[in-house]
């Protein structure tokens, strides 16, 4: 994986609530990171695990089932919720999990994970 020095997030990204730890955000920035390169378009991205720990802070780890186990499970499990205003100034409140799934392929490396579709 090869990252840019920095990342153009965009800004709804920002102005969600939820409830993800720093490291949880990190990985989201990732998965987003990803999924920003080819616009949405594909139905399964993958991350290297080792790769994704080292860009998370946990290269020394090699605790790979945590990334799995935890964080992947938390971008699964945990709501996400925003708001819409529509063009005749009504209110909609929207409340879903950010990944819709995710696969372990250990003898690879490699995480594979899919947007929630109401996200993208």
């Amino acid at each position: 994986m090869n990252i840019p020095y920095f990342i153009n997030k965009p800004t709804a990204a920002v102005h969600i609530r939820n409830g993800y730890s720093a490291t949880e955000r990190k990985l989201v920035n990732i998965c987003l990171y990803e999924g920003i390169k080819d616009n949405f378009s594909r139905e399964l991205y993958y991350v290297n695990v080792w790769d994704t720990l080292a860009l998370i802070g946990c290269d020394k780890s090699k605790n790979s089932a945590w990334l799995k186990n935890e964080l992947f499970e938390s971008l699964r499990k945990k709501p996400i919720k925003w708001n819409i205003l529509k063009k005749d100034s009504r209110l909609q409140e929207w409340t879903c999990s950010f990944l819709a799934g995710y696969v372990d392929e250990p003898e690879d490396g490699k995480l594979a994970f899919q947007f929630n579709p109401i996200v993208v």
